[in-house]
């Protein structure tokens, strides 16, 4: 195999994921790097889907290969009966499920979190906390907070074949703040 290739091929990621907590502004940059990068099927969960609807019909025109839904009740990871009913929604209409990944809780399976910094979301929007925005960023080495898009790499090691062999890892990404705390 050429070098290139199995670079590309360690990155690649198969079959299908279900993604909790998927209609935040993470979430949704998740899912779309997990398309990118190859993903059959994606079914997303949270407590509020509603949100998601057109990022869910943008990532369907975008990968229209691939089978981009949101189940279309709420999802309350806590409520063991409604994460089951949710995953046995998502096997039956994508097939089985191979990977899973939260953005809210924790699951009895190969465990990794992913803390991110300061992000450029909803939560952190308007005028009213810009002040704010300038002091996270001032304090932060890199100068600035992130994107979202920025978590997608993590992202992609951890649901990858590049990523098999780490398990109960806190992965940091927050421009280097930690070395400050």
């Amino acid at each position: 195999m050429k070098p290139r290739r199995g670079a590309k091929d360690r990155f690649t990621v198969k079959g299908n994921a279900i993604v909790a907590g998927g209609a935040g502004t993470p979430g949704i940059r998740a899912c779309d790097a997990l398309l990118e990068h190859g993903l059959s099927g994606l079914m997303m969960i949270d407590l509020n889907p509603a949100v998601a609807k057109k990022e869910i019909a943008a990532m369907q025109a975008k990968f229209p290969d691939a089978q981009v839904r949101a189940l279309d009740r709420p999802v309350d990871v806590t409520d063991e009966e409604a994460v089951e009913a949710a995953v046995e929604d998502a096997t039956r209409e994508l097939g089985p499920i191979t990977t899973l990944i939260s953005f809210v809780g924790v699951y009895d399976i190969r465990t990794n979190t992913i803390s991110p910094g300061y992000m450029d979301t909803i939560l952190n929007e308007g005028d009213e906390i810009m002040k704010h925005r300038e002091i996270w960023a001032a304090r932060n080495p890199s100068g600035r907070t992130g994107s979202p898009s920025e978590l997608t790499g993590t992202v992609l090691l951890l649901a990858s074949d590049a990523g098999t062999y780490i398990n109960g890892m806190d992965i940091v990404v927050d421009g280097g703040q930690i070395l400050f705390s």
